[in-house]
């Protein structure tokens, strides 16, 4: 008797909100290129190559070897992004950082491919299967710029050309090369969260998500979901809503099925929507893809909430995609 008053009191409370929330969760999805399966170490190298055409920040007060602390850790800044992005997908053992002798060179147009001679000497201090190669990290910052570490728009002074290689020493060979110049989406500066001045934080930012970017090239990665839920309008909508936060997602399924056999068209198709969520949550995609292709079945009956429609064929649309990435993803993984 208690408990049935208790799910009262939470349908109340509910149907009282609006008529649909969102929720997220995240998803292991396919690298942009396969690695094959038995690399399990990898080591990420730095060339520490520097020019003096590399003016990531730069003033009077600067001398040279202040320059080249600052670029450096750049670099730092940038294996921390690659290595969050492999370490927790879980395909690769290890993840080393080497860091090369330092070499001034005049134009790092010059910089040569590393030797196997020298990526199987690595290889062989780290136990590496593959090395991935910052081949080439160049920050500049327009003159006019240099000495003004408060500009708000810093983000559109700065250029940058990263070229980063994978080298794979059993076949003697270069398994990937990317360059990122200048391509990235982060178009805004944000507020720094430590004493760093606004072109500091800014080149971190910048150098975290290079690293990042490559990170996504060559190992499965975590990536955020958005999707809908149609929690009010209808109490066994919001009963389901309840069992899927306590994580008990069979049973909001169970639940919301009640309402595509009962229910009208529109609610019939919002319970669709709920169920294929929930399935996707549990990584059952082709029913996730079945439900949501359903609640177009029902929609179609329904002659109003075109914005539903066109969400669940969006939703339809990207299960599909992700039908084809989990077969990439198996391959990748097993």
């Amino acid at each position: 008797m208690q408990k049935g008053m208790f799910l009262s009191v939470i349908v109340m409370i509910f149907t009282a909100c609006s008529t649909y929330t969102f929720v997220d969760f995240e998803v292991l999805t396919p690298s942009d290129i396969t690695i094959p399966n038995d690399v399990k170490t990898l080591a990420f190298v730095y060339r520490n190559t520097w020019t003096k055409t590399d003016t990531a920040k730069f003033n009077k007060q600067h001398s040279d070897s202040k320059k080249l602390k600052i670029y450096s850790n750049l670099i730092d800044i940038c294996y921390e992004g690659f290595s969050d992005i492999v370490v927790s997908a879980e395909k690769f053992d290890s993840v080393f950082y080497h860091k090369m002798e330092q070499e001034i060179i005049e134009k790092r147009e010059n910089i040569t491919t590393l030797t196997w001679d020298t990526v199987n000497a690595i290889c062989s201090r780290y136990g590496a299967d593959i090395l991935v190669v910052v081949e080439r990290g160049k920050f500049t910052l327009e003159e006019k710029h240099r000495r003004n570490f408060e500009q708000h728009d810093i983000y559109n002074c700065i250029n940058w050309d990263f070229l980063i290689k994978t080298y794979d020493p059993m076949y003697s060979t270069i398994i990937d090369t990317m360059i990122y110049k200048d391509s990235l989406s982060c178009n805004t500066l944000a507020v720094p969260y430590d004493n760093s001045d606004n072109i500091t934080y800014e080149l971190q930012r910048i150098s975290y998500i290079i690293g990042q970017s490559y990170a996504k090239r060559t190992s499965p990665y975590w990536k955020e979901v958005n999707r809908k839920l149609f929690i009010s309008g209808n109490n066994i909508l919001s009963a389901g809503y309840y069992y899927l936060q306590q994580d008990k997602l069979k049973v909001a399924i169970a639940v919301w099925q009640k309402l595509i056999e009962e229910g009208k068209p529109r609610i019939a198709a919002q319970a669709c929507i709920n169920i294929s969520c929930a399935f996707e949550m549990m990584g059952d995609i082709e029913n996730a893809k079945k439900y949501a292709s359903l609640s177009l079945f029902y929609y179609k009956k329904s002659k109003r909430i075109k914005n539903e429609i066109k969400y669940a064929k969006n939703v339809t649309q990207q299960l599909q995609s992700r039908i084809i990435e989990e077969k990439n993803l198996n391959e990748q993984i097993n």
